[in-house]
């Protein structure tokens, strides 16, 4: 989801528990800062959350209302991470 308010590619990567390597990204359709700093707990609400927010198993339910539909999850073989990626 490109965020062309801020300028910055809006995603979710995808790393090997067992390496570390970077596998691909999982596209969000959407994003709504708001509920994101919510449901990640981030306190101050002018951070534009440019960091890298760890994803647990727990929050698949949040993250299925903006991840593309057809998004496979296996926590034991992936990490994943909510992440933004800055546009040039």
């Amino acid at each position: 989801m490109i965020d062309t308010e801020r300028k910055v590619h809006r995603h979710i990567s995808a790393y090997s528990e067992t390496t570390g390597v970077h596998l691909g990204i999982i596209e969000l359709q959407s994003f709504d800062l708001v509920a994101f700093q919510a449901h990640f707990r981030v306190a101050d609400q002018a951070d534009p959350m440019y960091d890298c927010y760890r994803m647990a198993p727990e929050d698949l339910s949040f993250i299925r209302r903006y991840a593309q539909p057809t998004a496979v999850w296996d926590f034991a073989a992936f990490s994943y991470f909510v992440e933004a990626t800055r546009l040039e």
